[in-house]
């Protein structure tokens, strides 16, 4: 298993999405998909345009088109290579 595999088991979804979604709504489950608020992505108005699911850590962002894992989103959102990303999710999340 690699590191980044490693970490990402490490990691529960839903306090990584209320941590780095600041308008995600609170969500009425803990598992499956449910709305992330706004895109992190672009500076979209619209509520529910990003939605997350609770069980893989999986997103898709419908103002951008782009989805991913935890991984995926902090590159996309910081502007990170993979390796600073799963660095940054091992200090923040492990």
């Amino acid at each position: 298993m690699t590191q980044a595999n490693v970490i990402k088991a490490q990691v529960r979804p839903l306090d990584f999405f209320r941590a780095e979604l600041p308008d995600m709504p609170h969500p009425r489950r803990e598992s499956g998909w449910v709305d992330g608020g706004r895109s992190p992505l672009r500076h979209d108005q619209h509520a529910g345009s990003f939605k997350v699911n609770l069980t893989t850590g999986g997103w898709k962002d419908f103002a951008t088109g782009d989805s991913g894992d935890v991984f995926t989103l902090i590159m996309l959102r910081d502007g990170l290579t993979f390796s600073e990303a799963v660095r940054y999710i091992e200090e923040c999340y492990t």
